[in-house]
């Protein structure tokens, strides 16, 4: 599957109207995204984040001004949503979390 094609619209529950588009992560760019202090999650949402409902460009200064709740549930978003059956702009998710590893979490 080509991940850059698995977009998903995440509606900000704080910010009525506003939502932010993410592709889901590659293997290479989690990969690339984590190192021996944990995981980039700056260098990820450069990567990962498409399009967003704010009036300032996406850029990666911009990136790193969102809030701690915004950042908190991209996160689980793209912790959420791999593998084949990974959300597309009109599917179901219906994957494991991702441990810092990149390897699905086991459940229970």
């Amino acid at each position: 599957m080509l991940t850059n094609k698995v977009l998903t619209r995440v509606e900000l529950p704080q910010e009525p109207g506003e939502w932010i588009e993410v592709r889901a992560p590659s293997f290479f760019i989690v990969q690339d995204c984590i190192g021996d202090e944990g995981t980039d999650w700056l260098k990820m949402f450069v990567k990962c984040i498409t399009a967003w409902s704010y009036p300032d460009e996406v850029t990666p200064d911009n990136i790193s001004e969102l809030d701690t709740g915004t950042v908190t549930l991209l996160i689980g978003q793209l912790t959420s949503r791999q593998g084949p059956d990974a959300e597309k702009k009109d599917g179901p998710t219906s994957t494991e979390p991702l441990t810092a590893t990149g390897k699905p979490r086991k459940s229970g």
